[in-house]
């Protein structure tokens, strides 16, 4: 039991959640996934063939009656996510389960399952309060059932990062250990394989293994052989999409062979923020960008255009963290709910960040930096850091959808909770109570958020 980082949470010992609470909102959470799925089924068997529920669910099922082929979207998708759904399809076929609930069940199953390994896990390293309380803010991530309810990579995604933070945990409190280190690279490795976007997760990867390699007391050779296994491992995960490139495009490489990144990037310069619209004629919804210029120069126009870069890639990060639609495909264009999604969203957003800057000063003594609480606490600190810094440098460049910013969410929700369970909203900073510092940042989010709002444009036909 870590007592410091007990204390840094300043969370009392208690009894913890009982099971028939746990169980509680579990069901609550079913029964809105399950209304998520019945809202958003209806786009995988769109006329439009043109969600990317639709393409993964093709896929998946063209491996599960071929195996590995080469498809429509070969330069584009990866491997893992139609590998996982052809399984799924198996299995729904064997038991003659509609395949579309078979998807949405397993998808829900693994998403509270992995809450609870990771809540578990920090309960154990730190004590139930804490790990409660993170799965009770898991739980209650209402963005998260829309992409588990259908054929979409983003919550599976989210669940290979709860395993991922496991091992992290698990690293910081027990030390390095053959079995979560292979687990570390194994994970990521898979992860960028799901979502190839998830791959500034290199970074935290590196600097686990900087960590072990500075500061474990093992021998040369002992970490040379776990170095090594941790490399293989991110071998086996990817290794399937470089054997894919190499047969049917001739390059070694594990990523999609489509140079995703300029068209995201030139994608991120014309638009800030992009939807998918199925309730009107055309399916794209594209919120453009009144700051663009013509373009040639790739990446560079940010650096060619240092205040219309600056702050495009300011609204792309705000665009991505406001939610003004719950749900990834639309067929309401104006939701009654719009509110209380901004409320939602602006919430999680300013008490998670707070949550986490008023988190490390409490696990940052002024003195005592060699010990080894204090190491830990470096460890993990870092690994935060790394993490948003990754998933906003990528962001803030491109053009973003919501899905794409619930990583980050999922992040920020714990420390939001903590934030407002713990009162942290009475806490000063020049000498103005947080709360007051919310409500003014409610104020400034509010004019941002109607500003983006009204740069969508419905029906546009704008061919991406």
């Amino acid at each position: 039991m870590n007592t410091t980082l007990e204390r840094s949470f300043e969370i009392n010992r208690s009894p913890g959640l009982s099971a028939q609470f746990k169980l509680s909102i579990i069901f609550i959470a079913t029964l809105f996934a399950y209304w998520c799925f019945l809202d958003q089924y209806p786009a995988v068997v769109h006329p439009c063939n043109c969600a990317d529920a639709y393409a993964y669910t093709y896929i998946g099922n063209l491996y599960q009656a071929s195996g590995f082929e080469n498809h429509l979207w070969g330069k584009l998708r990866s491997y893992a996510y139609p590998l996982f759904l052809s399984g799924i399809f198996d299995v729904a076929d064997f038991f003659r389960i509609d395949s579309a609930h078979a998807i949405f069940s397993v998808q829900l199953f693994i998403y509270f399952a992995c809450a609870l390994i990771f809540s578990n896990n920090l309960s154990r390293n730190t004590s139930r309060s804490l790990g409660d309380l993170v799965f009770t803010a898991f739980i209650l991530n209402a963005y998260i059932y829309p992409v588990l309810a259908i054929s979409l990579t983003d919550g599976i995604s989210v669940c290979i990062l709860m395993l991922i933070g496991t091992a992290v945990v698990d690293i910081a409190f027990q030390g390095v250990k053959a079995r979560n280190l292979a687990t570390l690279g194994f994970m990521c490795g898979l992860s960028i394989m799901v979502r190839p976007s998830t791959l500034f997760l290199l970074a935290p990867l590196v600097a686990t293994l900087a960590y072990y390699c500075i500061y474990s007391n093992h021998r040369a050779s002992a970490k040379a052989g776990l170095l090594v296994l941790c490399a293989v491992c991110f071998a086996m995960a990817v290794s399937p999409q470089i054997y894919l490139n190499v047969k049917y495009y001739d390059r070694w490489t594990f990523l999609p062979v489509f140079d995703l990144g300029n068209f995201q990037i030139d994608a991120g310069i014309r638009m800030i923020k992009y939807a998918t619209n199925l309730a009107g004629e055309k399916p794209t919804l594209p919120y453009f960008n009144p700051l663009s210029t013509p373009n040639t120069d790739g990446i560079l126009w940010y650096i060619l255009n240092p205040i219309n870069g600056f702050f495009t890639a300011f609204l792309h990060l705000f665009a991505a963290l406001d939610f003004d639609y719950l749900t990834v495909y639309i067929f309401n264009k104006n939701p009654w709910y719009r509110p209380i999604l901004f409320i939602y969203s602006q919430s999680i957003n300013f008490w998670g960040i707070a949550g986490i800057i008023y988190w490390q000063k409490k696990c940052r003594p002024p003195k005592e930096w060699g010990t080894k609480i204090n190491t830990r606490n470096i460890y993990l600190m870092s690994m935060i850091f790394l993490f948003i810094l990754g998933w906003a440098s990528l962001t803030s460049i491109t053009a973003v959808e919501n899905r794409f910013a619930l990583p980050v969410v999922t992040l920020l929700l714990p420390f939001a909770f903590w934030s407002i369970s713990s009162g942290k909203f009475r806490v000063k900073a020049l000498n103005i109570p947080l709360w007051l510092w919310f409500l003014i940042y409610l104020g400034f989010a509010m004019i941002i958020s109607w500003y983006i709002g009204g740069l969508k444009v419905f029906d546009s036909g704008i061919k991406l």
